[in-house]
């Protein structure tokens, strides 16, 4: 069984009578009323300990619960309600366990009445025999000017299947494209810039031209007529289709005439 503090209060008060050390039953001693009060206050501060730290113990969602370690990574809560929307993937999640306690994210979850099977990564390790809490993180709704932050390694996930998913690993910051069809970036204007945003890699104009910059100077520009380019071009070799107008020159002479085999011949 598991369960710790508040994480054994059921939400039927008439169960309450006994998930402390000292029994909340009716007709209960007098001299055992303060030092059951004293404990649930003490469940409580615990409790209130857990959401600062970003972590609620939910447990099967009533009382003390049932949960059984599979693996280092996994383990099973048995319960009559299928609870796979709680205990979501993605979400943040603690174990404490006989040997210590364990972070990470819910990887995966399949729900066979009654037994939810939980599957996590993110670096959950449980080393010890027994699991004796679990607790789930906040699942955070952003608006109103409110953010959250997010440790390296956890992943922000968007669609049904977690399609997309944008994390930071502890050495690159990505954005994946994990599912079906294409990652699309999307705008009239598109500017891909440095960290201070005061140098251009990259600007896209709809219905107009794609430039690329070195160092901030514009190097290759789109036209409708082909494409304009500032500085020299260096190829290790060049394909031209369609027709050159003018005299053919190579590139050591300066009047259409002489030049040997092998040399590079142009047209202008």
């Amino acid at each position: 069984m598991a369960g710790t503090g508040a994480g054994k209060w059921s939400t039927t008060a008439a169960n309450n009578t006994n998930v402390q050390t000292t029994n909340w039953a009716e007709g209960m001693a007098p001299s055992d009323v303060n030092n059951a009060a004293r404990e649930s206050l003490s469940h409580i501060r615990s409790a209130l300990n857990g959401v600062a730290e970003g972590f609620v113990e939910y447990g099967d969602g009533d009382a003390t619960y049932t949960v059984t370690k599979i693996d280092a990574d996994s383990f099973t809560i048995t319960s009559s309600s299928d609870l796979r929307s709680v205990y979501s993937v993605g979400r943040n999640i603690r174990v404490t366990h006989n040997s210590g306690v364990t972070s990470g994210q819910i990887t995966s979850n399949a729900y066979s009445s009654p037994t939810l099977t939980v599957n996590c990564g993110g670096g959950v390790n449980i080393t010890g025999s027994t699991i004796t809490k679990v607790e789930l993180g906040f699942v955070v709704v952003v608006g109103g000017g409110v953010g959250s932050d997010h440790n390296d390694n956890v992943k922000v996930r968007f669609g049904t299947g977690n399609d997309l998913e944008i994390f930071h690993d502890g050495s690159h910051s990505r954005i994946k494209d994990a599912g079906t069809g294409n990652l699309k970036l999307q705008g009239d204007n598109l500017n891909l810039t440095n960290a201070d945003d005061d140098e251009t890699y990259i600007g896209c104009v709809n219905d107009g031209a794609v430039t690329i910059y070195h160092d901030n100077t514009q190097k290759f520009v789109t036209t409708a007529s082909g494409v304009s380019v500032s500085g020299t071009v260096t190829s290790t070799g060049a394909t031209v289709n369609g027709v050159l107008g003018g005299s053919w020159y190579t590139l050591s002479q300066s009047s259409p005439s002489g030049g040997n085999n092998g040399d590079f011949w142009f047209k202008y």
